[in-house]
């Protein structure tokens, strides 16, 4: 293999890279909704789609959420850590955030029947 094969391989695998990197992590969820939960029970179901700011209850003490352009985030939470705050907005199907103090999880999902995979005749 010649040097300018390879670096004409290379290449393209860098601009692969990159696109698959900006279709995956640069656009927003759609149809994405955040399943709240609170020691292991749904608590809340909300659509990304909605901006607002939310209070959770929590086990030991409330936290707010924030949703915003498709993607939410902690906003506060009283927990000593913060560590759900830091993660901060999340968008992607699959994806979590968690104050493991207060038991709150916030993950995302595909919302179901908002989307046709197929159509038959």
């Amino acid at each position: 293999m010649h040097t300018k094969d390879f670096l004409l391989i290379l290449i393209i695998v860098i601009a692969a890279a990159i696109l698959w990197l900006g279709f995956a992590f640069l656009s927003p969820a759609e149809n994405a909704a955040a399943v709240i939960s609170v020691d292991s029970k749904q608590a809340i179901k909300l659509d990304l789609q909605k901006d607002g700011i939310y209070e959770i209850k929590g086990m030991l003490y409330p936290c707010t959420v924030e949703i915003k352009n498709g993607r939410i985030r902690m906003e506060s939470s009283q927990c000593p850590d913060k560590i759900c705050e830091h993660t901060g907005f999340i968008s992607h199907s699959g994806q979590s955030i968690v104050c493991l103090p207060n038991r709150v999880i916030i993950e995302l999902q595909k919302q179901e029947g908002l989307q046709l995979d197929a159509v038959l005749q």
